[in-house]
């Protein structure tokens, strides 16, 4: 502003004051009436405005008086940025923020709707205006911190009580002057930030409103709005919506059985595969109105990386993909109906509503960071020095960035559903990324990447947000989605004790209390269900054990559930205590393609992980000194031979840690093998070929490519596929690599014979199939093949890899 202003916290004795064009701290709150502010102009007789709040981020009017008697409007916007609030003072001089214009043939009196218990300005009473007919007022509200803001309207003998964030045509007002009754229009129009209240004279054939043919018998102590409609006698003639028939001057529909969405990163890898289940899109315009309907029955994202912990990223939690769920209750739907006003220059909707069901959000680390990588954000490095230094000195707080102004919109109702998400996360190894950081030498940072990869897990974190209703919503843009990013923002944050208590190495107490509450609610809800809702006296008997076998499941699962998480995070703390990063990566692809299914696969796999663990332990104390010495020298010696020390302890540990875990996550499962139907992936990861083209997605290439990721936990995963040939008995396939041709037998993923490169001498093809030379003439493995266009399919594609490898070898040489 131009001019100096005094302020205070309303009720304060202290004043302070702050300069054209500068700016002052705000102190002297007290906790009663610290949020509500006013202002002055400095002299002597200079009015206190009315109080504000401070606490409301946004633009508010306050209207100050001089003591010459002289009234202008200041508007007081409210910015929160970081952690401080900024109140920002200009003079308004054109936009206020309402006028009231009376076209009508008689004169109005207005005021502000008051009530002295939620006034902050105590019991002072509201000013009147008189506004005559044919004239127009600017107006802004004498109490701008009153929580719910009204307009009353006085015309001769009747008050009515008007909402001015309501747009649009109102109900009309009927009185009686001189024994004549007249009728009032009202209508709210939005004219950019000015919202007009339009007093004219009714006109049946043009209006919404037409007389009631029912009369309203008057309640004298009723305040509604009915009661201000009376004639002499009495009786009130209440105004009804006159119902105009939409006609429908277009119509769209598109339905869609699915759409698949694939990311694929800059390192030809398939990142992401989305899948949008029967979608259905219905769009309307009518004479008045324009409608929108969009559902969404299935939503999935499935993690296409083999080493991936958590194959599906998101997913309804408790909607079953057959059946008739999806159609009662789809994942996604919304619904909006837009206002054709021509009045108003502003976007107005009728209703907007937006449903989305139960979903869990599964991710792992790596996932995590080679998605970020896929957009392109910028990757924290760890070499990267860091910043010891806790205060720069600095105690200027910066200028605020006031928020962009866009278009205004308008709700008649806004409803956001409550939704709620099921979280879950895993620290992982950034395996996936452009560059893969190195381990830090610092035994600290050693010792914290330990504990955050114990700490670091979180399973199922319930997080549920509540659900949003905003009536007569007018808003910018940009403001209203600041205002809703903060809400849920807020709604996350004071749910942070969840995924605290969902935390793997604490045994997941949410969970656990989840299932034992649920069993519990289930033993006396079952029986009680068969003894009242049915008449017949064994239905009783069949809820008992129907509720008490419930109880056990989930008492069971609870509490296995809780110990393999335990378990599991201990291990894999002691798994990065080796530093041998061959034995974590070995363990961690063995845990995530080898999930026991019930209680017998779990003690099979959880030996079979102990036994591997304690074989590399053993190993290790001799391999990784040789290893350190090849690389470093002396200093390489011993550093692997510190390295195996600690691992022939550790390791040991680490496998008992894993049989555990996998011992009570097959108790677990075994709990739920008969629970529906699992939710796998919508397909395999796309086969992408070594020279990095794009193709249309094939089954049978993706097929080939996962047998070779699958075989051995990965030890060809380094090579490229090339192509399979399926030898007839759907049992025993032909791999062809970039490194070398092999003979699965897929019952068991075993390897029945190999062939590298480098062994090869010569490829054969006749009658009977294909044949193999290897050097020094010793007649090689040989591949039985009827068809003949097969054959010359297969044994072209041998030659083409053969030929290849052969002129690499050349150019080395």
């Amino acid at each position: 502003m131009k001019t100096t202003i005094n302020f205070r916290v309303f009720t304060s004795a202290h004043s302070a004051m702050v300069r054209p064009n500068e700016r002052a701290p705000l102190y002297y709150l007290s906790p009663r009436d610290g949020e509500l502010l006013t202002i002055c102009y400095p002299g002597l007789n200079n009015l206190w405005s009315a109080p504000f709040k401070i606490n409301t981020v946004g633009k508010v009017h306050v209207l100050l008086r001089r003591a010459d008697g002289a009234i202008e409007l200041v508007r007081v916007e409210v910015i929160l940025q970081g952690a401080t609030i900024f109140i920002a003072l200009e003079t308004e001089k054109d936009k206020w923020p309402y006028r009231i214009e009376n076209l009508s043939e008689t004169d109005i009196v207005f005021h502000q709707t008051t009530d002295n218990a939620k006034n902050p300005a105590g019991h002072k009473e509201p000013n009147k205006y008189k506004l005559a007919a044919g004239m127009a007022v600017p107006y802004s509200w004498d109490f701008p911190a009153m929580p719910v803001k009204s307009l009353t309207l006085l015309a001769g003998s009747e008050r009515r009580i008007i909402n001015f964030q309501q747009i649009g045509a109102m109900e009309p007002i009927r009185f009686k002057v001189n024994r004549n009754s007249i009728v009032i229009a009202l209508d709210v129009i939005a004219d950019g930030p000015t919202q007009i209240l339009r007093l004219s004279k009714y006109i049946e054939s043009e209006s919404l409103f037409r007389p009631a043919k029912a009369m309203i018998h008057r309640n004298p102590s009723s305040t509604n709005i009915s009661s201000t409609q009376a004639d002499v006698n009495g009786t009130h003639y209440g105004f009804e919506v006159v119902e105009k028939e939409a006609r429908v001057t277009f119509s769209f529909a598109l339905r869609l059985e699915g759409i698949g969405v694939s990311l694929i990163n800059r390192r030809k890898k398939e990142l992401v595969y989305a899948t949008l289940r029967e979608l259905d899109l219905r769009f309307n315009d009518y004479t008045d109105s324009q409608s929108i309907n969009l559902k969404i029955k299935w939503i999935q994202m499935d993690n296409m990386l083999y080493e991936a912990l958590f194959p599906i990223v998101l997913y309804p939690t408790v909607i079953s993909r057959s059946g008739n769920e999806t159609n009662l209750h789809p994942t996604l739907q919304v619904v909006a109906t837009r206002t054709k006003d021509a009045t108003s220059n502003v976007e107005m909707f009728k209703y907007f509503t937006f449903l989305m069901q139960e979903i869990s959000l599964e991710i792992d680390e790596d996932f995590l960071f080679a998605l970020m990588d896929f957009v392109k954000y910028s990757l924290p490095s760890a070499q990267v020095e860091e910043v010891t230094q806790l205060y720069d000195g600095q105690l200027e707080i910066p200028e605020p960035v006031p928020p962009v102004e866009s278009f205004q919109m308008y709700f008649s109702l806004l409803h956001i559903q409550p939704f709620k998400v099921n979280l879950s996360f895993i620290r992982t190894e950034h395996i996936n990324q452009e560059e893969v950081q190195p381990s830090s030498n610092n035994p600290f940072a050693l010792l914290a990447h330990v504990l955050t990869m114990a700490i670091g897990n979180i399973n199922d974190a319930p997080i549920k947000f509540n659900s949003l209703v905003l009536e007569n919503l007018l808003a910018d843009y940009t403001v209203l989605m600041d205002r809703l990013t903060s809400y849920y923002g807020q709604e996350f944050v004071y749910q942070m004790h969840k995924i605290v208590g969902s935390v793997d190495v604490l045994g997941n107490p949410v969970g656990l209390f989840t299932n034992l509450t649920s069993g519990v609610v289930d033993i006396f809800y079952e029986p009680y269900q068969g003894f009242v809702v049915s008449d017949r006296p064994q239905d009783f008997g069949i809820g008992l054990a129907r509720g008490t076998a419930s109880f056990f499941k989930k008492t069971v699962f609870g509490f296995s559930d809780s110990f393999s998480k335990i378990t599991d995070s201990l291990g894999k703390g002691l798994a990065e205590m080796t530093m041998d990063r061959a034995f974590i990566d070995r363990r961690r692809l063995s845990k995530s393609r080898n999930r026991p299914k019930h209680a017998l696969y779990g003690v099979t796999s959880g030996a079979n992980s102990f036994g591997a663990s304690v074989g590399s332990g053993l190993a290790g104390v001799l391999t990784q000194p040789i290893e350190g010495a090849e690389r470093n020298g002396v200093g390489g010696f011993f550093s692997g031979l510190g390295k195996g020390l600690v691992g022939v302890v550790a390791k040991p540990m680490v496998g008992a840690f894993d049989l555990v875990s996998h011992v009570a996550e097959g108790i677990r499962n075994t709990t739920t093998v008969f629970d529906g139907d699992p939710i796998d992936r919508v397909r395999l990861p796309r086969y992408i070929g070594p020279e990095g083209i794009l193709k249309p997605y094939s089954q049978r290439e993706s097929l080939g490519q996962k047998w070779l990721h699958d075989f051995k936990d990965g030890k060809y995963a380094h090579e490229s596929y090339l192509a399979h040939y399926d030898l007839g008995n759907a049992q025993t396939v032909v791999l062809l690599t970039s490194g070398r041709v092999m003979q699965l037998r897929l019952r068991n993923m075993s390897l029945e014979w190999e062939t590298t490169f480098s062994e090869m001498q010569s490829v054969h093809m006749d009658a009977a199939g294909i044949s193999f030379i290897l050097k020094h003439d010793i007649l090689g493995p040989f591949i039985p093949i009827q068809d003949a266009s097969s054959r010359r399919w297969f044994t072209a594609r041998i030659d083409e890899v053969f030929d290849k490898y052969l002129n690499s070898q050349r150019s080395l040489d």
